[in-house]
């Protein structure tokens, strides 16, 4: 996958975060600041004018410079708590792996700790103030915000996934340009283990988050601890041997799904994507006239609705701010040497 990805060499992924991803955000909020009232007309148009909209004009700029998550209550768009911690992680990550450049081991000795830190800030936020793990929504029936807040949308809580990807990192860097030959054992047991613990992640809570008013089940502290440590760090894991698998030639099906062509379109949108499909379901939430009820066919029309009305409004967004601002991007901040693991991956078909 991270030699075949359809994505390779494009500079979607280079440097410049911030000038890819604020442009995209502030024009999400200004639309939902200004025009966006004007799709509101059902019952709940006075409540979302008065919190969503007005929220937007008054913090859309948290937003757009990444500090809403640090901020209380100023994020204009709830989903983007995702892109202020991803840039707050970016702008430190130099602290992490400037010693790897070194080729110390102590290096790795710093790497490690600084990934353990990251496991056990959660854990003692758990301890200290007896929280549930985040989004164990009915294990508890009372709501601590704090969860939410220091749990959820803080970067020092979502650190651990971002260092499993710089060890990932380090990990291909250390096999570059070697061919390796692992046993198909091997290679089994790394892709049910991954599945394993990936499982585990999303399932191993389910007894504890049922939603029964008659008797809830409350997460034992230990177990609160150990989750909310371990869970993201877990994940990252699983994730970790999918990456390395498919570059290494080891990924089989999951690498030629993932590395297709026909995926190249619509990986494109998934940061639109990711902007405009919670205001689109703020919107239905302020037009529609009669009542929800949840049920899994409902959530399914619904899911698919929001996604289709969400890919329309990507499109324009993505074609006319995201794309343009990569390609000025790309011009203004060139990078010797770009291009030419390309060249190179062409000149190795030509001679096969």
């Amino acid at each position: 996958m991270a030699n075949e990805s359809p994505e390779a060499g494009d500079g979607d992924n280079d440097e410049g975060v911030p000038s890819r991803l604020a442009p995209p955000i502030m024009f999400t909020a200004a639309a939902a600041a200004t025009v966006f009232r004007f799709g509101l007309g059902g019952p709940y148009a006075d409540h979302i004018n008065r919190g969503f909209v007005q929220n937007c004009r008054d913090n859309w700029w948290a937003d757009s410079f990444f500090i809403g998550n640090l901020l209380k209550q100023k994020m204009c768009l709830p989903q983007c708590w995702y892109t202020s911690v991803d840039f707050q992680l970016y702008a430190v990550a130099p602290l992490v792996l400037a010693p790897l450049l070194t080729r110390n081991k102590l290096s790795l000795v710093w790497l490690a700790l600084v990934t353990l830190a990251s496991v056990a800030v959660p854990m003692i936020n758990v301890a200290v103030y007896d929280l549930a793990p985040v989004g164990m929504t009915f294990t508890r029936t009372e709501f601590k915000a704090k969860a939410m807040v220091d749990l959820y949308m803080k970067p020092w809580a979502r650190a651990s996934t971002y260092l499993v990807g710089i060890w990932t990192g380090w990990l291909l860097m250390q096999v570059r340009g070697k061919k390796l030959k692992i046993h198909p054992v091997a290679v089994v047991l790394g892709w049910v283990v991954s599945a394993a613990i990936a499982l585990a992640v999303l399932f191993g809570m389910t007894d504890y988050n049922v939603l029964k008013f008659s008797d809830p089940k409350y997460v034992p502290e230990a177990v609160s601890i150990v989750y909310s440590g371990l869970s993201r760090l877990a994940w990252g894991v699983s994730l970790m041997w999918v990456v390395f698998a498919c570059h290494t030639g080891y990924g089989g099906i999951a690498n030629s799904i993932l590395s297709h062509p026909s995926l190249q379109p619509v990986s494109r949108l998934t940061y639109s994507l990711f902007l405009v499909t919670i205001p689109v379901q703020i919107i239905y939430t302020g037009i529609i006239y009669a009542p929800l009820y949840v049920n899994h066919l409902n959530k399914i029309i619904e899911t698919c609705g929001y996604l289709f009305i969400g890919g329309l409004v990507g499109i324009p967004l993505t074609l006319a701010v995201e794309r343009p601002i990569m390609g000025l991007e790309r011009f203004l901040l060139a990078r010797p040497g770009r291009g030419l693991v390309e060249q190179k991956v062409e000149q190795d078909k030509k001679e096969t």
